[in-house]
């Protein structure tokens, strides 16, 4: 009876402490949520033209601020509500010292003081249409310190049969993916790890951060050095990366996501701090040995194919990639274009990948004075490293297996059928063959 007392206690116990975890993990993450959200505002757009482009700019670059979900964006009619119960006008506002007074005024974090720099347009006789040109530059002030913290420029063009028309492209063009990757690196997120089990990952950030699945977050470790000879006994703090997280799964103020490489452990309060373009630009050589056969010889021959390869990389997960191929067998030229694209498999996160990637491309030929014209279908299967947990070069090594071109109608510049003139009427490259190829990140 009393063991059973006993047991119901500690059963009770183990019940409020796992209610009270839960409500310190709610209630930290409203907090943490509240405090993420700074408040903006888009006081204006300064510059010679006329209300309407300022007024239109205004109008872009709070949708853009908006989009990118970082903010609370404070909107122009509750601006001017504000103010005029300050009694205060937002006309001709065009000093910074007047923007931190409005920002106080206004309650907020950020103020984006903006001008537009050119916008002109000009009659283009060739094409019967106006092309209009704009610049703009979009300050951002820390109310706060009054300090300007950043200044974006960007450039935009238009055209269009109206003049007035065309102007209004051109600012719009200013407005683009390039100001909102600007903006994104600007005001990267940032959080520590909460929890860790196995390879998922949690943290407080959430939707109302502006979270969204698949974000990356590079985890960094924060580690303090001391140095004994020095006379002031200074402590020196910095952080070195230890790994990079995938979002998979996000709630109003908590996310979790899957552990891509980490070289060491992750643990509780590690720092993660927010991949702005985690698609890279990629670019690499490939020479390829392949298999092909003339005319009705049994026995196949074999080649390299140089190719240059030109794409974008998620890395440890995708690729695709435009192919340029040139090969030279027996006195016939082939000059290839295609795509490829595929996936990688981890192996060892971080470093070693099994890869699967599958394309198709033309393929032009030329022997004599005559050119022929076929198509193929390629798979690869092999390993990819990537150096330095893809802070480096990717190397890749792996199986082809190739379906064409086969080559079996020539034609001369005339469009005449030359075929059977020529010292090799049919040229087929369908084979297995071998690939070793190198790409640099950018």
């Amino acid at each position: 009876m009393i063991d059973n007392h006993m047991k119901g206690e500690k059963n009770m116990g183990q019940k409020i402490i796992v209610l009270l975890t839960a409500l310190c993990i709610l209630f930290c993450a409203v907090d943490v949520a509240q405090a993420a959200r700074e408040r903006v505002s888009v006081l204006g757009f300064t510059g010679g033209v006329a209300e309407e482009y300022r007024q239109a700019a205004v109008n872009r670059l709070t949708t853009a601020l908006m989009q990118l979900d970082r903010f609370d964006v404070v909107e122009r009619a509750e601006i001017e509500f504000i103010l005029e119960e300050q009694h205060f006008q937002l006309a001709g506002l065009v000093d910074q010292a007047e923007a931190v007074e409005i920002g106080k005024i206004l309650g907020i974090d950020l103020a984006f003081l903006s001008s537009v720099d050119r916008l002109t347009a000009s009659w283009d006789y060739e094409n019967k249409r106006y092309r209009g040109e704009a610049a703009i530059t979009v300050k951002i002030i820390d109310i706060e310190t009054g300090r300007l913290t950043a200044a974006v420029e960007r450039k935009g063009t238009g055209t269009d049969s109206s003049r007035q028309s065309s102007l209004h492209k051109a600012l719009e063009g200013c407005f683009g993916a390039g100001l909102m990757q600007t903006m994104q690196e600007n005001f990267s997120l940032q959080s520590e790890v909460f929890r860790v089990e196995g390879r998922r990952l949690y943290f407080l950030q959430g939707m109302n951060w502006g979270v969204k699945e698949g974000m990356r977050y590079d985890i960094f470790r924060a580690e303090e050095l001391f140095f004994d000879g020095l006379e002031t006994n200074e402590q020196f703090a910095y952080r070195r990366q230890i790994g990079m997280v995938e979002v998979d799964d996000v709630l109003e103020n908590l996310s979790q996501g899957d552990i891509l490489w980490a070289m060491e452990p992750v643990r509780q309060g590690d720092i993660l701090q927010e991949v702005s373009k985690p698609r890279k630009g990629l670019f690499g050589a490939t020479p390829r040995v392949a298999a092909y056969r003339l005319d009705e010889e049994d026995k196949n021959k074999y080649t390299v194919i140089w190719e240059v390869r030109l794409g974008t990389e998620l890395p440890f997960r995708n690729t695709a990639q435009l192919v340029l191929g040139f090969s030279s067998l027996d006195d016939v030229n082939t000059f290839d274009i295609g795509f490829e694209g595929g996936w990688d498999f981890p192996l060892v996160r971080g470093k070693l990948y099994f890869i699967a990637r599958g394309g198709a491309a033309l393929s032009f030929a030329f022997q004599s004075d005559a050119s022929a014209l076929g198509g193929y279908l390629a798979g690869t299967g092999g390993l990819k490293y990537y150096h330095n947990y893809g802070a480096g070069p990717r190397v890749e090594l792996g199986v082809t297996g190739q379906y064409g071109p086969n080559f079996s109608r020539w034609t001369a510049e005339d469009e005449q059928d030359v075929t059977d003139d020529m010292p090799h009427p049919r040229v087929g490259l369908s084979g297995f063959g071998l690939r070793l190829g190198i790409f640099f990140p950018f």
